[in-house]
């Protein structure tokens, strides 16, 4: 009777899981990724999906922009709200080029992300967007993986469910 109740609640567990194989990511930015844009943006906004975590003052969230020369530009009120990570640009002579938005953010169960993506600045005369990089393909990757992990996990749980059953 133990190893059937003991069998019930792995396989209750192994039920549970699915949502943690998931990690937040960015749904949208803007300006979006590998975008080009005719003037500097006054502010920087990445959308996750799902809402990041805030503990006081420090939130461990933050947001650099990089200009084309690899300094930093300047950015202040840098604020998490919801799932929403802005920050405003400072400054107001900017030269064209590639500028690449860095961020490192923690998601409401705590799991840290970090990347950066590109933006170029063009002046309006010369200017075409591109089209922005999706990472919607990355996003059903991680589902595909969680959901193949839990369903070897699920027949591994039943295979050793039967055997015991079948010795009893």
């Amino acid at each position: 009777m133990m190893k059937r109740i003991f069998a019930l609640v792995v396989v209750l567990l192994a039920l549970s899981a699915g949502p943690a194989f998931s990690h937040a990511t960015v749904v949208s930015s803007s300006p979006e990724a590998n975008s080009t844009v005719g003037e500097m943006p006054s502010s920087i906004s990445l959308e996750f999906n799902e809402r990041l975590m805030v503990l006081g003052e420090n939130s461990g969230n933050q947001l650099l922009l990089i200009n084309p020369s690899g300094d930093f530009v300047a950015l202040e009120s840098v604020k998490t709200s919801g799932e929403f990570l802005i920050a405003k640009v400072v400054g107001g002579d900017f030269s064209e080029g590639t500028y690449v938005v860095d961020y490192r953010a923690v998601s409401a169960d705590g799991h840290v992300i970090e990347g950066e993506f590109p933006f170029s600045l063009r002046s309006t005369s010369n200017s075409a967007a591109s089209l922005p990089a999706s990472n919607s393909s990355d996003q059903w990757i991680d589902h595909g993986i969680g959901l193949v992990l839990a369903a070897s996990l699920m027949v591994a749980i039943i295979t050793t469910y039967w055997r015991i059953r079948s010795r009893d």
